[in-house]
């Protein structure tokens, strides 16, 4: 009876051993995160995993001081055009927008593709921002600014500046509880900033919800669906365009990609219903032979007619170049 009341006393020491190992490893590994630090009331990767939570190949790297500087010199300057007698700057607005840097707050779009692949932030012109307060608190968030350009509507969207400049500030409200995976153009196009500000210093996180495909797609000048579930993707959106836009800045894009978005379009009854009413809205009228050249290119490498597709966008009014 002593010697199993010695050997049950002996297997609980060594399961208790076990188990403060077992937290002091966890301890480690948390210390070890970076983002794992509290930042103005929330902690960053805790949110940013609740919110994209269908990713499970998400990284977050926090900026070297070099990259953080250079964002933040950026976010320092004043917003063109936007007030009458005096200015506001862009990193004005992501305070108010985040409360005061308790909620998180995202950069995201094409000025962090553009900064993460060339290290400048002098090709970064309209600053576009995901916020999580709520819509109906914009107002009063930025009541007392000087702003006289400023633009919002049904969509929870928010511009500050005027749109005849490029150099704007405009965002879309992100619910911290949504979960829907597939609302993205593609892996090079989901990077993200957040932004965070603590005890006079900013903390800048890059997310990458492809565990680094996105920022390596980006520096190779790739356009890939962000899921093989292409129906979901394509459900809604304005993809085809987006394809020629950057085969038109030289991307590249993957059989499996093209042929998901140019069968989707070809099939689609409906085109005319889009969003956009003018597909091309943006070609100069001089690449207009080009877009044309890469729809029959494109087509033939994926064995899908393009007379169909080119036949219904001219029946439609919607292949057409209107930009001055």
């Amino acid at each position: 009876m002593k010697n199993n009341q010695e050997k049950n006393n002996q297997e609980k020491k060594q399961s208790r051993k076990k188990t403060i190992k077992e937290k002091q490893s966890r301890k480690k590994t948390f210390k070890n995160r970076h983002s794992k630090i509290i930042y103005g009331g929330y902690y960053t990767d805790t949110i940013v995993e609740q919110t994209f939570e269908n990713y499970p190949n998400l990284k977050i790297t926090t900026l070297d001081q070099e990259d953080t500087d250079k964002i933040v010199n950026k976010l320092q300057e004043n917003i063109p055009d936007c007030c009458s007698n005096d200015s506001v700057t862009y990193a004005v607005i992501l305070e108010r927008l985040s409360k005061n840097w308790t909620t998180p707050i995202f950069i995201v779009g094409g000025a962090v593709r553009d900064f993460m692949t060339t290290k400048s932030t002098k090709n970064m012109n309209d600053i576009d921002i995901n916020y999580n307060i709520d819509p109906k608190q914009i107002d009063n968030a930025l009541g007392d600014l000087p702003i006289t350009e400023k633009f919002k509507d049904e969509r929870n969207y928010i511009r500050i500046g005027p749109k005849s400049r490029d150099d704007y500030l405009e965002g879309f409200y992100i619910n911290p509880f949504e979960r829907t995976p597939y609302r993205l153009e593609s892996k090079m196009n989901s990077l993200m900033l957040i932004i965070d500000y603590k005890d006079g210093k900013y903390i800048i996180n890059l997310v990458d919800l492809f565990g680094g495909d996105a920022q390596r797609q980006a520096v190779e000048k790739i356009w890939e669906a962000p899921t093989v579930e292409y129906d979901k993707w394509l459900d809604g959106k304005n993809l085809l365009w987006r394809l020629l836009k950057f085969e038109l800045r030289g991307y590249t894009v993957p059989l499996k990609t093209k042929k998901a978005v140019y069968q989707h379009f070809i099939n689609d009854n409906n085109i005319s219903d889009y969003t956009w009413q003018n597909l091309w809205w943006t070609i100069d009228p001089n690449k207009l032979n080009e877009v044309l050249e890469y729809i029959i290119r494109d087509c033939n490498e994926i064995d899908l007619k393009p007379t169909t597709l080119i036949i219904k966008l001219v029946q439609k009014n919607l292949i057409k170049a209107n930009k001055i």
